[in-house]
């Protein structure tokens, strides 16, 4: 591994525990799983309460370009906002910050941007599950100014 992405890594990682420290004290459930698409990666929930939560996901690639991105969102849930069939569906809308760290022999960035995630998810009565989907407008600010849209299919088991 490259020594500089080391020192990012580690960087990454202090500002994802930053993320999962808990605004308010009392009760709150935990999820962990995985997203698939842009990121893919490990996703985190903390549920801070019936309408709020906090969210990460971490990504990473070692081969060809090292990658390695983080992303921290606080979310406002609507539960059972409207049904899928016979399945209560909740939304979500939130902002975030998103930073990434690529590091190859051509090139080597940091990148950071502000999220605007939209989602959707379901929740099992049954399971300690959470299936999502969501859609996030990124606007990048770091290295230049720029749009982006990440998008991801999800689950979570809570804990």
């Amino acid at each position: 591994m490259i020594p500089d992405l080391n020192s990012r890594i580690l960087k990454i990682l202090a500002l994802l525990l930053m993320t999962i420290i808990p605004l308010q004290a009392g009760q709150s459930r935990q999820g962990l799983g995985i997203i698939i698409g842009a990121p893919t990666g490990l996703s985190y929930q903390r549920i801070l309460d019936n309408r709020h939560t906090m969210d990460a996901a971490l990504a990473w690639n070692f081969g060809g370009d090292g990658f390695i991105s983080l992303h921290g969102d606080y979310l406002w849930y609507s539960r059972n906002y409207y049904h899928l069939e016979d399945l209560p569906m909740n939304i979500h809308l939130g902002l975030g910050l998103a930073v990434a760290s690529i590091e190859s022999k051509k090139r080597s960035d940091m990148l950071m941007g502000v999220r605007f995630p939209v989602g959707t998810s379901w929740v099992s009565r049954e399971l300690p599950l959470e299936i999502f989907a969501e859609i996030v407008p990124i606007f990048e600010i770091v290295p230049a100014s720029a749009f982006g849209l990440d998008a991801g299919l999800g689950f979570r088991i809570y804990f």
